[in-house]
């Protein structure tokens, strides 16, 4: 009995640490001479969207207006260009985030730096106020720009996330040091800058939040009370930061109600720097943040060195119910985290470690490039499984679709031009980086049957949906206030749901939703599950 103990914890570490749960489907590498990055990808019907940012403007990238632009891919199911646009004015502009609209279009969000007379257009640019502008295009479906508007004042403001709301609006986070224009309130230096948009980009209100230092919010998310929670970082220990400030830079989260008065906020963190970069919504009423951390002390525990990708989950109040560091003794970057099958969650970003949780790495010297490197972890946050993607140079991750059958994309970039490792695609421009999209399988979701658990039986048809969607569900044994959400590739909660009889449907009317990926999940306070809707118009 001890040796078969001894075998399995051998076939465990082994299975944990060496082996490579994704194979690699097929990659394609997008660009041109002088540099891309992915940002942001959605599953659409019969391919995907890959929103990205390019200097170039010859091989695969045409229309390019000045320095850099906004650059929009769609491509069939193999990644393969079926039409491409850039969007710009004659300087800088930094894409971010893609946000799908309910009419079928697009949200392409980030900032410009392209100066425009006033009431008029440079490139594509209208009405920026002075330095750098959040930036949002509106676009139909074949990328063609419905609107554009600048949102800021004479200084600087940079746009981090954005978010869909219940009402069809938008919730915007960044910062700004500005205090005039469309930016009020600002409490000194940098504030984290909230912005309520409608639908056609009108802003409802804006609000600053911050203290006398620099303060930002990286990533916010909706709530179901109609308001917000971002996570990003704080230097200050004054104005609206008025919390446990461990030293350094902390993380930083500020929950919101609808109108954008503070309900409560806190900092997370250690005696050296913290930021946050990433938060969902869990069914428990609470909250999951990723972020970075170098400190030991505090609230972080266990740091490899270096800096780790931080995991913290709260409850509705903000209370640190766990943390998990994640890493190397070298440094990890963070980009997101996303909901995984029952209750899972995929954490993505890079590293140039090769010690600790990090195994595989294939950079040289690993402790100078970075690889891609996705891990998975429990709810509990124990890791099921780490790996690394990447070549001789440099590599992040920086999105993630999961689709069927432990199929998933993943988005980043690439700087390896010399076919090493896993980079196996025809590179741009050497010396530069090109967007790298990758299709991979999950192979330890071989075997496993989504629709099947002995505590619940539930199912959606049809899937793939175009106007309505029927979830049928039967419990069995004993269930705790048992609910089902449903929820976009961004967590956004889009219908919530409380289980009040053993067996029934759920209707949801998707008339007015985007095609894309969708998650519906059931929860009874004892177990999650988690299963996708696939939303195709014509």
């Amino acid at each position: 009995m001890k040796y078969i103990i001894i075998s399995f914890f051998l076939f465990f570490f082994y299975f944990r640490v060496y082996s490579q749960p994704l194979t690699i489907n097929w990659q394609q590498c997008y660009g041109g001479n002088d540099g891309e990055a992915g940002h942001t990808m959605l599953k659409v019907n019969s391919g995907f969207l890959l929103f990205c940012g390019t200097s170039s403007n010859n091989d695969q990238v045409t229309g390019n207006h000045g320095v850099s632009d906004y650059w929009l891919i769609r491509t069939d199911l193999n990644g393969n260009i079926e039409w491409q646009k850039c969007y710009g004015g004659n300087d800088n502009e930094d894409a971010i985030k893609m946000s799908p609209c309910l009419d079928g279009g697009l949200l392409l969000c980030g900032s410009t730096w392209s100066a425009t007379p006033l009431g008029g257009y440079n490139g594509d640019v209208y009405g920026n106020h002075g330095t750098s502008d959040y930036w949002l295009v509106k676009v139909d479906s074949l990328g063609t720009i419905e609107w554009s508007k600048c949102y800021g004042g004479a200084l600087r403001e940079d746009l981090y996330s954005i978010t869909s709301t219940s009402d069809s609006g938008f919730f915007l986070a960044g910062w700004s040091n500005s205090i005039d224009g469309d930016v009020t309130g600002n409490h000194g230096l940098y504030d984290a800058w909230i912005v309520k948009i409608n639908h056609s980009g009108i802003i409802k209100w804006e609000k600053s939040y911050g203290g006398s230092n620099i303060d930002w919010a990286n990533n916010i998310t909706s709530t179901n009370d109609g308001g917000f929670i971002f996570c990003g970082v704080t230097y200050s220990n004054d104005g609206d930061a008025l919390c446990n400030f461990h030293g350094g830079c902390d993380v930083w989260v500020v929950k919101g109600d609808s109108l954008g008065n503070i309900e409560w906020q806190k900092c997370y963190g250690g005696i050296d720097y913290e930021g946050g970069n990433s938060i969902l919504t869990t069914p428990d009423g609470g909250y999951i943040f990723m972020g970075v951390t170098a400190s030991n002390d505090g609230d972080v525990t266990e740091n490899h060195g270096g800096g780790d990708i931080w995991i913290v989950k709260i409850d509705h109040e903000g209370n640190l119910i766990w943390q998990k560091c994640f890493g190397g003794s070298k440094d990890e970057l963070g980009y997101f985290i996303k909901p995984g099958n029952a209750g899972s969650f995929f954490i993505g970003g890079a590293t140039n470690s090769n010690d600790g949780d990090v195994s595989g790495n294939n950079s040289l010297p690993y402790d100078v490039y970075y690889d891609m490197w996705l891990i998975k972890i429990s709810s509990e946050g124990t890791l099921l499984w780490q790996q690394c993607l990447g070549g001789d140079y440099v590599e992040v991750l920086v999105d993630l679709s999961e689709l069927l059958d432990g199929q998933m994309m993943l988005l980043g970039s690439t700087n390896t031009s010399n076919n090493s490792g896993d980079v196996q695609c025809d590179h741009h421009g050497p010396g530069t980086n090109d967007v790298w999209l990758l299709s991979v399988k999950d192979t330890t979701e071989v075997g496993v049957d989504p629709e099947k658990d002995e505590n619940i039986s539930i199912i959606s048809y049809p899937n793939p949906a175009a106007d309505e969607v029927t979830i049928q569900y039967s419990l069995r044994g004993n269930n705790l206030n048992p609910f089902i959400l449903i929820y976009n590739e961004l967590g956004t909660i889009l219908k919530l749901t409380p289980l009040l009889e053993r067996k029934g449907k759920i209707q949801w009317n998707t008339g007015n939703i985007g095609s894309g990926v969708y998650y519906y999940k059931f929860c009874n306070n004892q177990f999650t599950k988690t299963g996708k809707i696939i939303i195709l118009k014509q």
